[in-house]
């Protein structure tokens, strides 16, 4: 069935491979597609940024007001860019206006974060910019471990191809403009890192993964045991090298927070969602029943996020432990590829607790390299999750066009407004926006496991295979 697909993703990789440059013709594909969806925006989500820059230009630090909920990686990167618009490019200006005929979607429910406040044109393009360059590092990461592994050229674009072209890459970068793709970029760097013996930056780097998003630290004992094991001399030291540079950069990323008395508030993300309220409303609509609650109460989702998320990952730290005790035996020699694929399915193990598409931006270029390297069968997963990302990521339809409408002449507020209105209207007793939701999370849900089966059955699959 996938037939057809393999055969004009083959004829358009054999016509870049056939030019001189393939990996900068590439890039500059990947670069132009990131032009290109920059202006659409899920508001909600952008307007955070520009918030916090706000803030930042009356003089508050990050946590002084609310507004920023994360650990200081991404504000630090967000308080440059606003020296950069505020001293170099002042034309810029604005960053978001209060749009009067967008008022009424900040009420239609608490299932969807929606806002009116639409960011300007300009700050959307300065905030994801420099995603667009971590995709791309990210992407040229990819390519390098590829190129590494197999020795093929033609591989190794595949591989770059498959991450930098991503739809929930591309959708998380450009349209929700969230840092996820910093999260995965640092630690393919780590890896890398490790690879060529850095150990004082593969620390310093992999403390930037996990302090930008904390998924990273479910590999930590993967990463322990490989550090000790690649080698037949010297790990230890490599190991007390590594741990230095975590600890380094762990405090000069906090230090600043520490000072000012907001160390706890770095981390408000995760114990926000760890203790999410717990009860359930069980006379809520078939919409709200899954969404977050307001005013302090909660809903089924709230009640599993408060105990279960917990549970999930606690799984999972427990599942990288045991993965990492039985990689110890393993010669030396096996271990790169070893590494790889348990770090993967530690990565898709965190993914069982039901994601946002954001979160699965860190298992999307372990993904790309197994399809490449490891198993072809891989690419069903990529292609459900690409599918998946045209549902779920812009799930506020024509919210997602407001700063187009708002800042320049190629589409009017009003049609915008009207695309949003249509998505209102219901069907069996949900909306069409609640039918988009659902679809894109449940065929989320099946590139996750698909990948999984894949991973599962691949061992047995490819003995077969050879016999």
């Amino acid at each position: 069935m996938l037939d057809p697909l393999f055969r004009i993703a083959n004829g358009l990789l054999d016509r870049l491979c056939a030019t001189k440059r393939p990996l900068l013709y590439a890039i500059i594909a990947v670069v132009a597609v990131h032009l290109l969806l920059m202006p659409f925006c899920v508001e909600y989500d952008i307007n955070f940024w520009s918030y916090v820059t706000r803030n930042l230009r009356a003089g508050y630090g990050l946590y002084e007001l609310d507004g920023y909920y994360y650990t200081p990686v991404w504000g630090y990167l967000i308080s440059f860019m606003n020296e950069v618009e505020t001293n170099l490019i002042p034309a810029f200006g604005v960053t978001a206006v209060r749009v009067f005929e967008a008022l009424g979607v900040e009420t239609i429910s608490d299932t969807y974060f929606t806002t009116a406040t639409i960011v300007s044109l300009s700050f959307a393009y300065l905030v994801k910019m420099p995603l667009m360059v971590s995709n791309i590092v990210m992407a040229y990461l990819v390519y390098w471990l590829i190129k590494d592994r197999t020795g093929s050229d033609r591989k190794a674009i595949l591989g770059f191809c498959l991450t930098g072209f991503c739809p929930i890459i591309l959708g998380t970068t450009c349209l929700t403009g969230m840092p996820d793709t910093f999260s995965a970029t640092f630690l393919l760097l780590t890896i890398v890192f490790i690879r060529k013996d850095r150990m004082l930056l593969a620390g310093t780097s992999f403390a930037i993964a996990v302090l930008t998003k904390f998924f990273p630290i479910f590999v930590l004992p993967l990463i322990i045991v490989y550090v000790l094991r690649r080698k037949e001399t010297g790990a230890f030291r490599d190991l007390t090298i590594a741990a230095a540079g975590v600890v380094l950069m762990s405090v000069i990323i906090l230090l600043p927070a520490y000072l000012e008395g907001n160390l706890m508030s770095c981390f408000q993300f995760l114990t926000d969602r760890a203790s999410a309220g717990i009860v359930v409303n069980v006379s809520a609509p078939l919409a709200d029943v899954f969404s977050a609650g307001s005013d302090g109460g909660s809903s089924v989702l709230d009640a599993m996020i408060s105990k279960s998320r917990v549970i999930a990952y606690a799984a999972v730290l427990l599942a990288g432990a045991v993965l990492a005790v039985k990689m110890y035996g393993i010669e030396p020699s096996k271990m790169d590829e070893s590494f790889l694929k348990r770090c993967f399915l530690v990565l898709v193990l965190c993914m069982l607790y039901p994601p946002a598409p954001q979160y699965v931006v860190v298992m999307l270029p372990f993904l790309a390299y197994h399809l490449v390297v490891t198993d072809r069968r891989y690419s069903v997963s990529w292609l459900i999750l690409a599918v998946s990302a045209f549902l779920f990521v812009p799930i506020t339809n024509g919210l997602v066009l407001m700063t187009l409408a708002e800042w320049t002449p190629l589409l009017s507020v009003d049609t915008a407004m009207g695309i949003f209105d249509w998505y209102q209207n219901t069907v069996f007793g949900l909306t069409y926006m609640d039918v988009q939701y659902y679809t894109g999370g449940a065929i989320q849900y099946a590139g996750i496991l698909a990948a999984l089966a894949v991973y599962v059955t691949g061992s047995k699959w490819m003995k077969d295979r050879k016999s």
